[in-house]
């Protein structure tokens, strides 16, 4: 893959990005979504399990099923979506309590894919907010995958201003 056209440093990249929810019709190309599925693909995890899935959805049928089921309703018409998900019986899980770390593991890859999204110039909103058993059921997925994010993606409808961000001493503690 050809990435010296797209040559946004990486603090423009994270300080232009922002959650955008209005795309215009045009298609994210084959390329654009292999360039972003390989920025989730080298995300680490923990122990490089790498237990992470991702459905690349453009079929129009699903899309609305997931709409008219109302499993989330914050699709935002893109034509491209990403389901990032990640596979409990691969991830790993802390010896002392259990914990699994798919999630985590999950999360690191969807923000290594939205990123990528804005180096692209292309646009996408983290979505959290859904029905996991009904996405499940609509994409046909196994009781060990989890869904953890999805990424609406196509060409920013709209360029709206960064939001205030927390001061640096609002959030950093040092010891």
């Amino acid at each position: 893959m050809d990435y010296t056209k797209y040559n946004k440093s990486y603090f423009d990249v994270i300080n232009d990005r922002y959650s955008c929810r209005e795309f215009t019709d045009e298609d994210v190309s084959i390329e654009q979504i292999n360039m972003i599925l390989e920025a989730g693909r080298v995300a680490p995890s923990a122990v490089n399990f790498q237990p992470v899935k991702i459905i690349v959805l453009r079929d129009e049928k699903i899309i609305n099923e997931i709409i008219e089921k109302r499993a989330t309703k914050y699709l935002f018409n893109a034509k491209t979506i990403f389901i990032i998900c990640y596979d409990e019986n691969i991830s790993w899980h802390r010896g002392y309590d259990n914990v699994d770390h798919g999630v985590v593991d999950a999360s690191i890859c969807t923000t290594h894919m939205m990123l990528a999204i804005e180096a692209l110039g292309l646009g996408t909103t983290y979505v959290c907010s859904f029905k996991e058993d009904l996405l499940k059921e609509i994409l046909n997925l196994d009781k060990n995958i989890h869904v953890s994010a999805i990424l609406p993606c196509g060409y920013k409808n709209e360029f709206k201003p960064h939001r205030e961000r927390k001061e640096l001493k609002d959030l950093v503690i040092w010891k």
